[in-house]
């Protein structure tokens, strides 16, 4: 329990939700947007450019929006596999998207903004619950596969997660292999990386051997984007997607049927 909070969720995803609310609590006193990141968030050159050429994107489109990630992951393999290809596509054409994320199968709540007119409402959204039985994240996307939020996403990823979030203080220690493949596709779909020290990030795993089967997995979600990736990137998520593949894997998510 974490200051009187009961629930199913763990001491450490209770003080994680109670650290969102005092940030949107504290951004309640400001007029402007709030930029609200975990520790583990990394911002590039070129992060505060983009994000605030998405927030003028949707505003010169007058599409409305509550939250605007800069910062998330798919839970499934073959989203990872079409959101890689779309990252390439949108840094190849030169453009930035902001889709809507109602029916997309998305987790993370490391970086997002939240917009000057909706703090208010998302304070009171998120006020200090009794018990709490998901993580803070789990809880923004199903505000919004419910329609009561409208939340966007900034990509390619204006910001990017540090390799030092492999191991992090809130997920389960059984659940580190999970952490750290994320993590690395995180970073992989990040408008700035260094595609050399992503790799390096999988050099722990790099002895265990998986079955046959996973591997050809891995392949057959890779194959479609095979035109838009080149080969370290297709090095990378092979190894990545591999480990997914396998009918054991310990994933950090749990997947919602979003119909």
């Amino acid at each position: 329990m974490t200051i009187g909070i009961g629930g199913a969720s763990r001491a450490v995803e209770k003080a994680c939700y109670l650290s969102h609310l005092r940030a949107l609590k504290q951004a309640c006193a400001h007029d402007a947007h709030a930029y609200i990141l975990e520790d583990d968030a990394h911002l590039g050159a070129e992060s505060f450019a983009r994000i605030g050429n998405a927030i003028a994107q949707l505003a010169q489109r007058q599409e409305p929006w509550d939250l605007l990630y800069t910062q998330f992951m798919p839970v499934k393999p073959e989203h990872m596999v079409e959101l890689l290809r779309i990252r390439n596509e949108c840094l190849h054409k030169r453009v930035e998207i902001q889709p809507d994320t109602q029916r997309m199968l998305l987790a993370g709540s490391c970086a997002y903004v939240v917009n000057a007119a909706s703090k208010s409402r998302l304070h009171s959204l998120l006020q200090k619950p009794t018990t709490l039985d998901n993580p803070v994240d789990r809880y923004y996307w199903q505000l919004a596969r419910e329609g009561v939020l409208q939340m966007r996403v900034a990509f390619p990823l204006p910001s990017s997660v540090a390799p030092e979030a492999a191991t992090s203080q809130i997920q389960e220690p059984s659940k580190a292999q999970a952490s750290l493949l994320w993590n690395v596709f995180m970073r992989l779909c990040a408008a700035e990386r260094d595609l050399a020290s992503i790799e390096a990030s999988l050099a722990p795993l790099a002895a265990q051997r998986l079955p046959l089967e996973a591997y050809a997995q891995a392949q057959a979600w890779l194959d479609p984007i095979s035109m838009w990736i080149n080969p370290q990137e297709s090095r990378i998520m092979h190894s990545l997607l591999a480990y997914l593949a396998q009918p054991d894997f310990n994933s950090l998510f749990m997947v919602i049927d979003s119909a």
